[in-house]
């Protein structure tokens, strides 16, 4: 805040700061706060100690610079979009957001999590501010990324952010809608007649906000339809593995928690995966219990990315149905959302995206080329 007054013309070169004191009561925070903040800026050199008193030494440049008319994407290194042809995979919310920049006459620039955290670059972006950042929500998963994010917010960066994590509240938002993609799938397996159905999901759902929604989506779907909702079983979400040993032994872990399930709770007649990739494993885990996959069991997956998993080499079984997150739109989303006009002092706006879901018929259905999901 304190940097922006400067940027404003609030502060001019050569003027003297008020008080810490009046300084914390003008802007509502502890004075030790007020003074962690004058540090800092004291060792940017953007203001200097006289004796008692600081004084502004150097506005940060602003003005019209090729960053200003630059879209941030923040996100996590990672082999680039132009490597996959399912549009599940997660890099394709960054080509969304970047063909989105180019179409509302912005230039993209991508991110990392990590270098970004080098002080040396985070004094750039403060010394020459991008026109926003979008956010995609694998940045999430790496550590110090909420305490980034707060410093770009606090020097005046506009964010918008994918998803829903715990620390992202506070910023606009474009959301995946898993609650009706759970739903989607679940009366899909209604219609096939199937009653039994459970769902594997990732633990700690208090952690994983889509977690909480998928559940809530087929708990839903069971009730309206006169069912009781299964309890989900707990998985890790062990998948892209191209080694048949790990594949062996990750099927075994399935094997140990469909056998522990049906001696607690019973059979069940449909399986949904959380993702694409955990279907090889239910359905190899299936034939060890003597079960035919898609016919006794069907399986079910999310994503829509399950054509470009390794573990297809050993278990070809594909999902009878997946939700297609719509990547590529989320994308866009945020770019929309980053470059219109937001209300000040209003809530942060959430945007959200209803999943498709993608009827699996062929090993050939449903295989977008990069060019025809741009399109």
């Amino acid at each position: 805040m304190l940097r922006q007054r400067i940027r404003s013309g609030g502060l001019a070169v050569g003027d003297h700061l008020p008080p810490e004191r009046a300084l914390a009561d003008s802007i509502g925070v502890a004075r030790g706060t007020i003074r962690i903040a004058l540090q800092q800026l004291q060792a940017e050199g953007v203001i200097q100690q006289q004796g008692y008193r600081r004084s502004v030494l150097t506005v940060p440049r602003t003005g019209s610079t090729i960053l200003s008319g630059t879209i941030g994407v923040l996100t996590v290194r990672r082999q680039s979009a132009v490597n996959h042809t399912s549009p599940g995979w997660e890099s394709f919310v960054e080509v969304g957001a970047m063909h989105q920049a180019r179409e509302q006459n912005f230039n993209s620039l991508m991110l990392d999590t990590v270098s970004l955290k080098a002080p040396a670059a985070m004094e750039e972006l403060m010394d020459r501010p991008l026109r926003g950042v979008a956010v995609v929500s694998a940045a999430y998963r790496q550590g110090g990324v909420i305490e980034l994010l707060a410093q770009l917010r606090d020097a005046g960066l506009p964010i918008v952010t994918e998803g829903d994590p715990i620390g992202g509240e506070a910023y606009d938002r474009v959301v995946s809608d898993h609650a009706a993609g759970a739903a989607m799938v679940t009366r899909y397996l209604l219609q096939r007649g199937r009653s039994r159905i459970v769902y594997l999901l990732p633990g700690s759902p208090a952690q994983q906000y889509w977690v909480r929604h998928r559940l809530e989506g087929y708990r839903d779907a069971m009730t309206q339809a006169g069912l009781q909702p299964l309890d989900p079983i707990t998985t890790l979400l062990s998948e892209n593995i191209d080694d048949y040993p790990r594949f062996e032994s990750t099927v075994m872990q399935f094997l140990g928690y469909l056998v522990d399930y049906q001696r607690r709770l019973g059979g069940f007649d449909a399986v949904m995966c959380a993702s694409d990739g955990q279907v090889a494993y239910v359905a190899a885990a299936l034939r060890k219990l003597g079960l035919r996959p898609q016919d006794d069991v069907l399986i079910t997956g999310y994503d829509h990315y399950w054509q470009e998993l390794p573990e297809r080499q050993w278990e070809q079984t594909a999902p009878l149905v997946t939700a297609d997150k719509q990547n590529v739109e989320i994308g866009r989303r945020l770019v929309k959302l980053l470059l219109a006009d937001r209300p000040v002092g209003g809530e942060p706006r959430v945007e959200t995206i209803a999943p498709r879901l993608v009827e699996v018929t062929s090993d050939e259905s449903e295989h977008l080329s990069v060019d025809s999901i741009r399109s």
